[in-house]
């Protein structure tokens, strides 16, 4: 609960201080929001149904570069690609390790990827 808080306070107060600045590239800023959603989202769910933390960090990653390689022309498909290994490994491991069952990961990785878009059109 308390690291969870304190992530949430250090995103807001990251986009807070960057978002009026022109220097920061826009998806900067929409990173931090997103991950701020993401993780008030996370806090929220896991008081109606346990999801994977590691699975809402792997959907928002993937949705931001998703994002960044499609909406703001920043890189190849190969960034996408390796952002979809990386979460593969990770959400497979928790899978593995029988930390959680399946829509606990799923939920997470599909709440933490819903909060990257949202992030953009807020």
């Amino acid at each position: 609960l308390i690291p969870l808080a304190a992530a949430m306070i250090f995103y807001f107060w990251g986009w807070y201080v960057l978002k009026n600045l022109n220097e920061v590239p826009v998806f900067y800023k929409h990173f931090l929001l997103g991950s701020f959603i993401t993780i008030i989202a996370g806090w929220l769910a896991n008081i109606y149904f346990k999801v994977s933390l590691h699975g809402l960090a792997m959907g928002g990653l993937v949705a931001f570069i998703g994002l960044l390689v499609f909406g703001f022309d920043g890189g190849s498909g190969w960034y996408l690609a390796l952002a979809l290994l990386i979460a593969g490994t990770v959400c497979s491991s928790r899978l593995i390790l029988a930390s959680h069952r399946p829509f606990e990961v799923y939920a997470g990785f599909f709440i933490g990827a819903l909060a990257q878009v949202l992030a953009v059109f807020i």
